[in-house]
């Protein structure tokens, strides 16, 4: 009987043991997940920053109250982003966040929404321990589905390069150079809209005489070169040369008979970094 005793009180303590083992297993996987959690949480933070960083100048100048007078602007974007309550948030000052009523909250919605503008506006919205202060309560359940619509792993590297890139029509400026998919080299000398041609156009003066036009076309000049040197093209079809991806250059248009060229002419500005006294006015 003692034996038998004994051996219960051995198999027990052996199950404790067990138990115990499996209890210290469980917590160590629970305080894993829960690192993993909160590192994936901090990239996720780390990648809106960067992305809101990287994009709010070109976010500022499409609310600009005259963005839709401008002609160096993508006149698309400039309507989409007047019409989405959504993408306003992304540059609008506290105070005006607070006048937005319950319903405008309510019907906020992600859809046709990029991922760099969601994670600009899980940025622009929340910190890490929740809302941000000057975000009025109406915005949690919109903060909610923009947690849920970006999930808990972060960006790779190549994606968020990607979402942190502006887009071509508001990198390139006059005075870049640049190289069209031909190889073809030269100046951008106009950035605008050219009469009959719907959407945004970027004239260029070719080193070579490898262009259709000298500057004009349709009977309109928007800018001088040589015969044969200048071309327009869309801004996605080409690529700014390094070393001058951050040249600024003003340039007079000459007018034609009846002055469009000389409506057209543009203010030119290298896009770089974001302006300190534009989000200190919008309070971001």
């Amino acid at each position: 009987l003692l034996g038998i005793a004994r051996r219960v009180r051995i198999q027990k303590h052996e199950q404790e043991l067990e138990q115990r083992k499996e209890l210290e297993v469980e917590r160590r996987q629970k305080e894993e997940k829960e690192r993993q959690l909160m590192a994936s949480q901090s990239a996720l933070r780390a990648a809106g920053r960067r992305v809101f960083e990287a994009l709010t100048p070109l976010w500022l100048e499409l609310t600009d109250i005259l963005a839709e007078s401008r002609g160096d602007l993508d006149e698309a974007e400039v309507k989409r982003f007047k019409w989405r309550n959504e993408l306003q948030l992304l540059v609008m000052p506290p105070s005006e966040m607070k006048r937005l009523s319950p319903y405008q909250w309510q019907t906020m919605s992600l859809g046709g929404l990029r991922d760099e503008e969601k994670f600009g506006l899980l940025s622009r919205l929340s910190d890490v321990s929740g809302r941000r202060a000057d975000v009025p309560g109406q915005a949690d359940r919109f903060i909610s589905s923009l947690r849920h619509a970006l999930g808990s792993e972060p960006p790779t590297s190549v994606a968020l390069e990607r979402m942190c890139t502006p887009p071509a029509w508001f990198t390139i400026c006059v005075g870049c150079r640049v190289v069209t998919e031909l190889g073809a080299e030269g100046v951008v000398q106009f950035k605008g809209a050219v009469r009959r041609k719907p959407g945004l156009w970027i004239g260029i003066a070719l080193d070579l005489p490898q262009g259709k036009n000298d500057g004009s076309a349709g009977n309109v000049r928007y800018f001088s070169c040589a015969p044969k040197h200048g071309i327009f093209a869309r801004a996605e079809k080409l690529r700014m040369l390094p070393q001058q991806s951050q040249a600024t250059v003003g340039t007079e248009l000459d007018a034609d008979d009846d002055g469009v060229a000389d409506s057209l002419s543009l203010p030119t500005q290298a896009h770089t970094g974001v302006d300190a006294q534009a989000l200190a006015i919008h309070g971001l």
